[in-house]
């Protein structure tokens, strides 16, 4: 997706630990994310309210987003 782009967060298709880690970061399904620039390791900078969350290529394959 491109920087600046608004998408909602699905359910992550990952084990169950890395779906509770990502909950506990905040980030959950149902929840509107912009994306921000690209890391030096290929991930991304998402961006929700007054936070910021820097999530890894890895785990980025493994979220889906409804828009």
């Amino acid at each position: 997706m491109p920087v600046g782009a608004t998408a909602v967060l699905a359910a992550p298709r990952t084990e169950p630990r890395l779906c509770r880690r990502l909950a506990e970061l905040g980030l959950r399904p149902g929840m509107s994310v912009v994306v921000g620039q690209r890391t030096a390791a290929g991930g991304r900078v998402l961006r929700s309210g007054g936070s910021r969350y820097a999530v890894d290529q890895a785990t980025l394959r493994e979220m889906d987003v409804l828009a």
